[in-house]
């Protein structure tokens, strides 16, 4: 019988992945190729970590093995969903059902450009269930669409590979209306900016903040975080600050930024 583990077939998918010109997808004939006995060795697996650990079974998504460019995870179906919205998935993902019966999974179309995520895109479209075969791979593009698991014909475990992230932001949708709702950070990071940059403000640190500041105001952090860094930025420097100023609130990409920023400029009267 197969003693295949998760760390084993981690390592075969990041010594593919690695590789200069590797897509992502190009991981699925590895998981086609697994056996029922492979299958069954990676359930035991998962089984034993969640026994010998108590700290991850009230998690839905279990990450099993994690390298840059490939994150491997169990998760399930069927779990209640705990907000009313739908997330535009930021990653590229291969998904595995390991039931013995063919999973349907209510599906959205969104079809998000990653460099178009500034604006504001139209409401999901329901299309044809996503079928998902047992024990065969189905690739899902990031932004493409949006597979509602808790609404699945039934409960199953899934076997998930997926890519890092392909922008810091996503849109959410409203589950009823199927409407944007808004974008939002999809980098964790993002809040943790956010509070070290409050907390410096409290505590008026200036020394050597300046550079780190405008590179978060030029980068592609969400709209929250680049106005917090532009808010200290302007702080700091108080009229030296109007010419970046000027240039964002007039060719910056996300419009979000440009019209606080135009608003702004003329409460101040430039």
């Amino acid at each position: 019988m197969s003693s295949l583990t998760f760390f084993q077939l981690g390592t075969i998918l990041f010594e593919i992945i690695k590789k200069p010109g590797t897509n992502f997808f190009d991981l699925a004939p590895i998981f086609s190729n697994l056996t029922r006995a492979d299958i069954i060795s990676l359930i035991n697996h998962f089984l034993i970590e969640i026994t010998s650990n108590d700290k991850i079974t009230d998690e839905n998504k279990i990450y099993l093995y994690q390298q840059p460019g490939l994150h491997l995870l169990m998760r399930f179906t069927h779990r209640k969903s705990s907000s009313n919205s739908f997330s535009a998935s930021e990653v590229d993902a291969i998904v595995m059902n390991l039931s013995d019966v063919e999973l349907k999974v209510p599906l959205y179309q969104c079809n998000l450009q990653p460099d178009h995520l500034y604006e504001k895109p139209n409401a999901l479209k329901r299309e044809e269930e996503l079928m998902l075969p047992s024990y065969q791979p189905v690739c899902l593009p990031a932004f493409a669409s949006i597979p509602d698991f808790y609404n699945a014909s039934h409960n199953a475990p899934l076997l998930v590979a997926h890519s890092d992230k392909k922008a810091r932001t996503t849109w959410v949708f409203n589950r009823d209306t199927l409407d944007p709702i808004r974008r939002v950070s999809a980098d964790v990071r993002a809040s943790r900016i956010r509070l070290i940059l409050e907390l410096f403000q409290a505590m008026q640190v200036v020394k050597g903040i300046k550079p780190l500041l405008k590179e978060l105001i030029l980068s592609d952090y969400d709209a929250n975080v680049r106005w917090e860094a532009l808010k200290y930025y302007h702080k700091i420097n108080g009229k030296s600050a109007l010419p970046l100023l000027r240039q964002i609130a007039n060719e910056d990409k996300d419009p979000e930024i440009k019209r606080a920023l135009q608003k702004t400029l003329a409460l101040m009267g430039e």
